[in-house]
């Protein structure tokens, strides 16, 4: 019995062993499995042996043979999962080794032996940190012992290994590994990342090559600006002044065309550099409170002319749920329709264009507006359209040729209202027309100018009858619609024949037409010969009349007994604000006697008695400045470069300085930094304005860096250069 006791704390023994050397081996299902039936096959000797024991009595040596065996098949499994072991370790590609506490190597993998194949011969005999170079780390070699011992893991991407007078970029982690029956060790797995840092350093080349290239692009661009500006400064300047002086009308026609062409030029060179700013992401947006009405009225301004020349109806129309105050940026608003609108005159050649805004959806602070500009030219085929929303691109490349253009305004448009987190499409048949269309999310604005008038006005519409002549459907159903909005009851006819019809259908009902609106241009009938008619009937003796006629027709260019016929005569488009005033004004006379709103009235420019010194070294542009200022009675002085400049200044007393930007010898950022240094004791410092061809991100906060109160971009825009000299003379 004591054999077989003996035999049993052996097997015991065995088993613990087996146990401890699981806990030091690497995982493996297959090794945990063994074990699991290995400790469940010595409880089941356990029972047998007892049974043996006492049944058949089992020589101590038999047990002895049966030990060995069993010792044997221990022996055999842990040998063929240590094999197991090894051979995973030897196959991966990271160096792996395990360190004791004096920072020796004891056990190293075949990838790390090749690795630090250099120090083969003191592999083992040297701490490991001899043989890398560790400098983000920041902490003493032995120290790092310690720390990782202590618990801590430690990992650098930026360690080099030392490999024959070179270094090889790795990337390693250091880890404790605890041991319960022996001394805990560290286990470092590094890994060669030559070929990642190389990639990130070309990474860093093009990045930096790219920066470069904008920084060169953005320069060129800058440049290019004031190169092209600069001259037309003069050409559209120059034909602006020549346009008010006492020309023919061949001449004046002429002038108007020089004009006409600056503009587009300058047009175009301001898609190019608005499209090298969007795609920079340079392009900021404003969030103001501007009038909706009036953004969408002024474009008929813009291109009521070419419309008239082109024989084109050019129709307005804004639904009067949309409140007329909303927060955005109304420049990039009226950019985008700008650019619809003339792609609208451009592909049609007969009919009409409609520009509307409609109310897509709203909230408590917010609304949703569609606007829209429909066209009724050419149309564009299914397989065109995903040509116009590219850059440099057209819906048909000929097309170029026959219309012009550079293919970047329904690029920009898109980019734009991108920006403004909305969306832009088109919808078309091909020779029916097209309806270009975009949605945005505004703001909604409490300001209201017009509050008070609307209150004035509300007694003043009151459901009277209103006839509508034109034949345009589209414009008269426009008309009816904003009539309608204002409490009016509005009829339509599309000819002279059918508003008599519509005069004595009424007249039989004992009503009459309060006001009249005729359209000038119809045929078999035009406006002025059916007024004079329904002048002579009775019924319609206290009737108003409003001549809407294109605008080179004016009461200018109609005799005075033709004028006799009509109580306003307004030009188309209709500007809404423009026709509810008059129609107010006309069924209620009254209304003309009443005092004009409060509204702040600008200061009368008068440059009498005041002496500017213009600092400029172009010829053409020193010219212009100085006839648009003698137009204004300024007295004017030139200095040709910053340097001039400042000794002008020192020498006399001069009301405002307008200080070119670039300029040879001096610039005039330097020379208004000059300047602001010799007034520094002096408390009335003199406005300085900078004159800028460029119009790239920076350009204003240089002019104000450097110490100008304002600036003016060239070309010159006749009123604003007016308006900025009025802001800071008075």
């Amino acid at each position: 019995m004591r054999q077989n006791t003996d035999f049993h704390t052996s097997l015991r023994r065995l088993l613990k062993r087996l146990k401890l050397s699981a806990e030091t081996a690497p995982s493996n299902d297959s090794w945990q499995t063994f074990l699991k039936r290995l400790n469940s096959s010595f409880q089941e000797y356990d029972e047998e042996r007892y049974m043996l024991e006492r049944s058949l009595q089992i020589s101590s040596d038999e047990m002895k043979t049966l030990n060995e065996e069993i010792k044997n098949q221990s022996k055999s499994k842990l040998a063929e999962q240590k094999q197991k072991f090894e051979s995973v370790l030897e196959s991966l590609s990271d160096g792996i080794c395990e360190i004791d506490s004096t920072g020796k190597i004891t056990f190293a993998n075949h990838a790390a032996i090749t690795m630090l194949s250099s120090f083969k011969d003191v592999l083992y005999s040297q701490p490991f940190y001899d043989f890398f170079n560790l400098p983000s780390l920041n902490i003493k070699n032995k120290q790092i012992i310690t720390k990782i011992l202590n618990g801590t893991v430690l990992h650098d991407d930026n360690a080099s290994l030392i490999q024959k007078n070179k270094l090889t970029p790795v990337s390693f982690v250091l880890s404790p590994i605890k041991n319960s029956h022996k001394e805990s060790t560290i286990a470092l797995i590094f890994k060669d990342i030559s070929k990642q840092k190389a990639y990130e350093k070309e990474l860093s080349k093009a990045k930096e090559l790219a920066e470069s290239g904008s920084k060169a692009k953005s320069e060129f661009l800058a440049t290019m600006s004031h190169e092209i500006r600069t001259p037309l400064n003069g050409v559209i300047g120059m034909s602006s002044l020549l346009a008010d002086t006492n020309l023919n009308e061949e001449q004046l026609e002429f002038t108007n065309t020089i004009k006409r062409s600056g503009e587009a030029l300058l047009s175009i060179i301001n898609d190019i550099l608005d499209f090298s700013k969007i795609e920079a992401g340079e392009m900021q947006l404003e969030n103001i409170s501007f009038d909706i009405f009036d953004l969408l009225e002024d474009l008929t301004d813009i291109f009521g002319i070419q419309f008239n020349e082109k024989k084109l109806e050019l129709i307005s129309s804004t639904s009067p749920t949309i409140p007329r105050f909303i927060y955005g940026d109304p420049t990039r608003v009226r950019q985008i329709l700008i650019n619809l609108v003339g792609n609208a005159y451009k592909f049609t050649e007969s009919g009409e264009v409609v520009i509307s805004a409609e109310e897509t959806n709203s909230s408590n602070d917010n609304i949703g507006i569609r606007f829209s500009v429909k066209d009724t030219g050419t149309g564009i085929a299914e397989d065109k359209k995903h040509k116009l929303f590219q850059s440099f691109s057209q819906a048909d490349g000929t097309t170029t040729r026959e219309y012009g253009g550079t293919g970047l305004g329904l690029s920009i448009s898109k980019k734009l209202v991108e920006l403004m987190e909305g969306t832009i499409g088109v919808n078309s048949v091909i020779n029916q027309g097209s309806t270009f269309w975009f949605e945005v999310n505004f703001q909604t604005s409490t300001k209201d100018h017009n509050q008070q008038i609307n209150l004035n006005q509300q007694n003043v519409f009151n459901h009277q009858n209103v006839l509508i002549v034109d034949d345009n459907n589209t414009n008269c159903l426009m008309l009816k619609k904003q009539l309608e909005a204002w409490k009016l009851t509005p009829h339509i006819a599309n000819s002279g024949a059918r508003a008599m019809i519509l005069i004595n259908v009424l007249r039989h009902k004992n009503e009459v037409f309060d006001l009249i609106i005729i359209d000038m241009q119809m045929p078999q009938m035009n406006g002025l010969e059916l007024a004079q008619i329904i002048r002579q009937m009775p019924c319609c003796a206290n009737s108003k009349f409003i001549l809407a006629s294109s605008s080179h027709i004016s009461k200018k260019s109609l005799s005075p007994s033709d004028r006799g016929c009509f109580d306003a005569i307004l030009s188309k488009p209709l500007r809404q604000t423009t026709l509810r005033k008059t129609m107010s004004e006309l069924l209620d006379p009254n209304l003309t006697a009443k005092p004009p709103e409060n509204k702040e009235k600008l200061v009368t420019l008068d440059g009498k008695n005041k002496k500017i010194l213009l600092v400029e070294d172009n010829k053409i542009n020193q010219l212009l400045a100085v006839k648009i200022l003698e137009n204004l009675s300024f007295s004017v002085e030139v200095a040709e470069n910053g340097q001039l400049g400042i000794e002008a200044y020192q020498a006399q007393k001069y009301d405002l300085i307008l200080m070119d930007c670039q300029m040879p010898v001096l610039d005039g950022y330097q020379a208004t930094k000059q300047i602001r240094l010799l007034e520094k004791d002096n408390d009335n410092n003199i406005p300085i304005i900078g004159l800028t061809a460029n119009a790239m991100k920076g350009d204003r906060e240089a002019c104000l860096d450097s110490g100008m109160n304002d600036y003016v971009t060239k070309p010159i825009d006749v009123k604003t250069f007016q308006d900025t000299l009025n802001k800071w003379l008075n």
